[in-house]
């Protein structure tokens, strides 16, 4: 089995990968291969695993033997164009997902929550720029209600940690009838998320980019929160209009909000760089991050762990964990 690690691999993370099981051959991509030596190597190749960024409609015409795709992140976004999901529903390509960063983005999720309640970049901001010790008062997350938007593995390790610090918690959803044992202090579909914004104290978006949740956040969805609420985005740019939020904050309607993930982030990782976007919101109580939410090492060795452990499954016929089915990705292109 011929898998294409497609990423530069440090030596803490080569230990991981040597242990994957036997039978594996392992050729490392990332910046030791061209993209021509990686077109060449591509027919004698069984897998490719990496960023989305690299999962491309060349190298898929050109891997006349892939398997699978699997991602060491959470998102598929990428893959719903090109043709792509048709490409590998009638090649019979299986793609997974690691979802190997829902503890650290549910951390980053309670961080952003109570930093944006003491709007404690504001008072860092005053005492270290010009020795003002300034505070005001701000809501608790205890007592509090938070509306957690998708309610896949991240939204569930998020209402885990919510309910620990006293928040109910309740969520949108595209099914909620899946979510009935969870506790929730309520449970809508998108059709009615309006009702869910008007009672939430804070709103968490963690939904994927599909063409349901592209634009979601417009300014009708921003009127409809509860004046003085918080947002917190940790999923893609493009689920939040990006003038809707300015506008939102600049009234004052919104007390808040986080993100890390942005308009200005292109497929090959070009956008990565300079100011996320085209307005100033940083002049508002806002926690601006560079998409690295679920960036710790805990992540990455759970990533690479179970990458190993789905290409032993693929390699003994077992079902894969986090499989996405090509004709699910197809319903969710936008």
């Amino acid at each position: 089995m011929r898998v294409l690690v497609d990423w530069d691999i440090p030596p803490v993370e080569q230990t991981v990968i040597d242990a994957w099981p036997a039978g594996i051959e392992v050729i490392e991509g990332g910046s030791k291969l061209t993209v021509e030596e990686k077109l060449k190597l591509a027919p004698s190749i069984d897998v490719q695993t990496g960023l989305m960024r690299v999962i491309n409609r060349p190298f898929i015409d050109a891997a006349t033997r892939l398997k699978l795709v699997h991602m060491t992140g959470h998102g598929v976004d990428l893959l719903m164009r090109n043709g792509i999901p048709d490409l590998m529903q009638q090649r019979g390509i299986r793609i997974a997902t690691a979802h190997a960063g829902d503890i650290p983005i549910a951390e980053y999720a309670i961080m952003a929550m109570v930093m944006l309640s003491r709007q404690v970049l504001r008072s860092h901001a005053a005492l270290t720029s010009r020795g003002k010790w300034e505070s005001q008062r701000g809501p608790e997350l205890f007592g509090s209600t938070l509306c957690i938007v998708g309610f896949g593995s991240i939204g569930k390790a998020t209402a885990v940690r919510a309910r620990a610090f006293g928040m109910q918690v309740g969520m949108v959803t595209l099914h909620p009838e899946r979510h009935e044992d969870h506790d929730l202090a309520f449970a809508h579909t998108y059709a009615d998320i309006d009702k869910a914004l008007a009672v939430s104290d804070y709103v968490l978006v963690t939904a994927p980019l599909t063409s349901i949740t592209n634009g979601l956040m417009d300014a009708g969805r921003f009127a409809a929160m509860k004046p003085g609420s918080y947002l917190v985005c940790i999923t893609r740019g493009p689920l939040i209009v990006e003038r809707a939020l300015y506008e939102a904050l600049q009234s004052g309607h919104l007390a808040g909000a986080a993100m890390d993930g942005w308009w200005r982030e292109e497929e090959d990782g070009t956008g990565r760089d300079g100011y996320p976007a085209d307005l100033p919101l940083h002049q508002f109580n806002m926690l601006m991050t560079p998409h690295n939410s679920g960036t710790t090492f805990g992540t990455r060795q759970r990533a690479i762990r179970l990458i190993g452990d789905n290409i032993g499954r693929l390699m003994r016929g077992e079902p894969l964990i986090n499989e996405v089915a090509p004709h699910d990705l197809k319903k969710m292109a936008v």
